[in-house]
């Protein structure tokens, strides 16, 4: 069994910069003729909602474009321009460092789209899980068996404990009072008046994690 503490981890707006994602998304549009702006304005609009977004079913109505190209341009531009914030690349490397294992779990409409989002970050080859509920809490406790944190994902065991770190509050409602919490604020979207529970902590950066 492994005693380390099991880092779980959201990805946008948590390790990945999602405005660093939208810029790349505008680039490889402008080279294939794709309307960026209605991409811009929807992904807008259902951000402000609290829900995920996908350009794909929108690109996928461009006959003229081939999905596969896209991604490959995209992960190539990715290459030159690192969608992980400075201190979510910190947070990695150290949890690599000292051994801890660490997971994705991200919240998405679309698998493929945050497949990308990995791909091109340089995180596909770590355990995720893509989720379509936003209340990412009630998943977690059900990975809690007999005191012990059980993933049940190739490359991860058995653990103790375990970090949970996301920019939802909703993410932490029903969080198990057996781990500890992480709210990210990178923007102040949260105020005072927030209610977490007493194992969470709002932080503004990740090497308060």
């Amino acid at each position: 069994m492994k005693n380390k503490t099991l880092y779980i981890l959201d990805m946008d707006r948590t390790i990945v910069d999602v405005a660093e994602v939208m810029a790349i998304t505008k680039i490889v549009c402008g080279e294939m003729g794709v309307d960026f702006e209605k991409i811009y304005s929807d992904q807008q609009d259902l951000q402000g909602r609290g829900t995920a977004y996908s350009p794909f079913k929108f690109i996928a109505g461009h006959s003229h474009i081939d999905i596969d190209v896209f991604k490959d341009r995209f992960c190539e531009l990715a290459s030159d321009n690192k969608l992980l914030f400075s201190d979510a690349q910190k947070l990695i490397d150290r949890l690599q460092q000292e051994g801890y294992d660490y997971m994705l779990l991200t919240h998405g409409v679309d698998d493929d789209w945050q497949k990308l989002k990995m791909k091109a970050a340089k995180l596909i080859h770590k355990p995720y899980v893509i989720v379509k509920d936003r209340y990412k809490s009630r998943i977690i406790a059900k990975w809690l068996q007999d005191g012990l944190v059980r993933p049940e994902l190739p490359g991860l065991g058995s653990y103790s404990d375990f970090i949970f770190v996301d920019d939802r509050d909703e993410a932490f409602v029903d969080f198990p009072e057996t781990g500890q919490g992480y709210l990210i604020d990178r923007f102040s979207r949260f105020d005072e008046s927030l209610k977490l529970p007493k194992n969470v902590v709002k932080i503004k950066d990740l090497s308060e994690v």
